[in-house]
């Protein structure tokens, strides 16, 4: 991955981080991160662009999206470790903010394993990936019968929209 901007060598843009090293891929998810982290920001302006961009500088991110980011260190195909992939999961864990951590340590004592392998299953992962009104529409199925449900999709398949609603099996 390219990085197109950055700043003096100290800062860069926060367009440029989008989804590097696990940070979000939105931009109010980065500043967010970014706000709750502490990270140093300043605006820019950037030719061709409307409107203000901002820019964090590089000694506030975490160290491993640096890496990535300056080229300093070789990321790609580490072999594996000894104790398998638990110290791979610590690094990860520890460039969540505390409030983050808490909440993955919460739900792994709560709900266990078997929630976080739920998680990564594609069709969650598709959910997930819902935003604006695709989002609200699939929240809002949650709260109608499943006749209800049937009948939207139904009333649907006329328009040339086919589903499957036997295809696919809804889990609580």
């Amino acid at each position: 991955m390219e990085f197109d901007m950055i700043l003096d060598q100290e800062w860069i843009l926060a367009s440029d981080l989008l989804g590097v090293g696990g940070l979000p891929s939105s931009l109010a998810g980065l500043h967010k991160r970014a706000k709750n982290e502490g990270w140093e920001k300043r605006s820019v302006t950037t030719p061709g662009i409307r409107g203000r961009a901002f820019a964090y500088r590089l000694s506030d991110l975490p160290a491993h999206v640096v890496s990535i980011i300056t080229g300093s260190a070789e990321i790609k195909h580490q072999p594996p470790k000894k104790n398998g992939g638990n110290s791979e999961l610590l690094e990860l864990i520890d460039t969540l903010s505390q409030e983050e951590q808490e909440l993955v340590i919460y739900t792994l004592r709560r709900k266990g394993v078997e929630k976080l392998l739920e998680f990564c299953n594609q069709e969650n992962q598709e959910l997930i990936a819902l935003t604006g009104i695709r989002r609200l529409a699939a929240l809002s199925l949650n709260n109608l019968s499943d006749q209800k449900v049937r009948e939207i999709f139904e009333g649907d398949e006329t328009k040339d929209h086919h589903f499957n609603l036997t295809h696919k099996e809804a889990k609580a």
